[in-house]
């Protein structure tokens, strides 16, 4: 299993070669633990992606037949480390550098997405979730379990240690954890 992301904000289009990370299972963050702030100096942040969770295996899915490939929706966050790491191609490959929520089943009408307290109106048409599953599908093959971050749907968090981060889902809480 593994945790694709592409890099976009929401209404961006996705080009034929989308701009994809790649994080293996070995870098999520186990749901019952809090998260452990290396003691770097510098600001530490969270980006909040929507994850799709793929069901079934796919390889060069149409846009069309996409939706029967995923079967629940969360909000996932990628941890990123302080700017002046973030030039290493290594900056990401760290553990619990991503973080997943609990899963809700779709098809959901997702109205808004709440952070921290922080509420936002989302329109889920731009996050373009079957063109997603279209353009990742043509270079790689999709598994059972496979995750997939077609967006971006809010700008940064800051991660500050001895506090928590807490994520819903229309006023359905599917994400917190603490961070030391």
């Amino acid at each position: 299993m593994k945790i694709i992301t592409i890099e976009r904000n929401p209404g961006q289009p996705i080009e034929s070669w989308p701009r994809v990370n790649t994080f293996p299972d070995s870098s999520w963050l186990n749901r019952n633990l809090p998260l452990f702030i290396p003691d770097i100096e510098g600001q530490w942040t969270a980006t909040p992606y929507a994850v799709l969770r793929i069901s079934r295996l796919g390889k060069s899915i149409a846009q069309k037949f996409a939706s029967r490939y995923y079967d629940a929706i969360t909000i996932g966050l990628r941890i990123n480390p302080p700017k002046q790491w973030r030039e290493s191609q290594l900056s990401q490959c760290f553990d619990s550098a991503w973080v997943t929520g609990q899963w809700l089943s779709t098809p959901r009408i997702i109205d808004s997405v709440t952070i921290n307290g922080t509420t936002t109106r989302v329109d889920t048409s731009t996050w373009q979730l079957p063109r997603s599953i279209e353009a990742l599908s043509r270079w790689r093959t999709l598994k059972n379990g496979d995750q997939i971050a077609p967006c971006i749907i809010a700008d940064d968090i800051n991660i500050d240690p001895q506090t928590s981060i807490a994520a819903a889902i229309n006023d359905t809480q599917v994400l917190h954890f603490n961070i030391r």
